[in-house]
Parts: structure tokens; sequence; C-alpha cells
């Protein structure tokens, strides 16, 4: 982007979508982590924004993905633009991508293990919501890369 003030503003609100998500995702393991007397609760803006960030990231993830594969010479596919310089130039918006992949993925996983040392809680007032959510959609984010990447084709129907 050769708009620096426009490129510092992205990364701005970039940034603080992503710290407001870790946050989030940081907030809902370690309330889910330690069982609890208590009925648990995150603060539903919190769990909110958790759930729409995870939105865009996974259609990015999924974006990311299947170019990558399909396309084997596009950006994504080719790492040569990862330097610390390019991160605010032309390039910029492919490593943010990249990134956002990085940083979704490691949630959901971060949420499975936390989900897995419950035993698989599922009951709303000792494990937040979140965390079996987002272990589904890691397992669907794992499926997904397993069909693309095995080139699964959906059955067509056959009337």
């Amino acid at each position: 982007m050769n708009n620096k003030p426009i490129a510092y503003l992205i990364l701005s609100l970039l940034s603080i979508g992503v710290a407001a998500y870790l946050y989030g995702v940081w907030i809902a393991c370690s309330i889910s982590w330690a069982p609890r007397d208590t009925p648990v609760s995150i603060n539903s803006f919190l769990s909110s924004v958790v759930s729409s960030i995870a939105a865009v990231l996974a259609t990015n993830l999924g974006a990311v993905l299947g170019i990558s594969i399909t396309k084997p010479q596009s950006p994504f596919g080719k790492l040569k633009n990862w330097t610390s310089f390019s991160l605010l130039a032309n390039d910029g918006a492919t490593i943010f991508q990249i990134i956002a992949c990085f940083v979704y993925v490691l949630s959901l996983l971060a949420a499975a293990i936390v989900w897995v040392h419950t035993g698989f809680e599922t009951e709303s007032t000792k494990i937040i919501s979140l965390i079996p959510e987002m272990t589904k959609s890691l397992v669907g984010v794992i499926i997904g890369v397993m069909a693309i990447s095995l080139n699964v084709k959906p059955l067509a129907n056959k009337a």
C-alpha cells in the first residue's frame, strides 16, 4: 500500500482486532481450564467479538488455503515476500493474511487443548461455550484441508 497514513491506520485497526481476539480467547481458556464450584461466564460483548473475528479469520484461512493449494504460483504459494520490510508494502496484505491464518489455527488449537483438559465438558455452567465451538471449528478446518489436499469432490446428485 503506497498511502502510508492509511497503511498505519489499517495496521492499527488490525492490531486492535487481533489483540481483542487473542484477549478473548485467553480469557475463555483461562476461565474454562480450572474446575470451579460456581458457574463460569464471559462478558457477552467479548464473546461476540471473539466469534465475529473468528468468522473473519476462518474466511481468510479458507481463502488462503484454497488459493495456495489450487494456485501454487500465487503470492500465498510463494513466501518470497516474507520480510519485515514488506509489511506495509504492496504485498503486505499477503503477509498479514498468512499471519492471521497462524493466529487463527493456534487459537483453535489452544481451545482444543482446554476442551480435552476438561474432559470434553459441554455444560455451559462449567465451560465457556466458545471453547467447544472453537474446537469444532478446528475439526472443520482439518476436514477442509484434508478434502482440498486429497482433491475430494462432492458427489453429484443423480436423478
